[in-house]
């Protein structure tokens, strides 16, 4: 059996993603931003270890079901923020 796959198939497109904190939501949970944003961060780095580990992209979980761990609680990312993902930059509006 030959594999007819070949990766000259396939075109590398760079995707945005754009990740809005939903500020009513982190201050109910008595967070403020800072903390927020730092346990973000880590979060992200984390992610990009995870998928740099994976051999098969079908196991790489949606970003918005990245976990963001805040003091001794963990949250998906779509529980405490808006994301948006294009392939094109223009999506995103600079003036928000």
């Amino acid at each position: 059996m030959t594999d007819d796959f070949d990766d000259d198939d396939f075109e590398e497109t760079e995707v945005h993603i754009m990740i809005e904190p939903r500020e009513d939501a982190i201050a109910k949970l008595g967070v403020d931003l800072d903390a927020f944003e730092e346990a973000l961060s880590k979060a992200i780095d984390k992610r990009f270890e995870m998928i740099d580990g994976l051999g098969d992209e079908d196991e790489i979980p949606p970003i918005e079901e990245t976990p963001i761990t805040i003091g001794d609680r963990t949250f998906a990312l779509k529980e405490l923020a808006d994301i948006v993902i294009t392939d094109d930059e223009d999506d995103f509006d600079e003036s928000e």
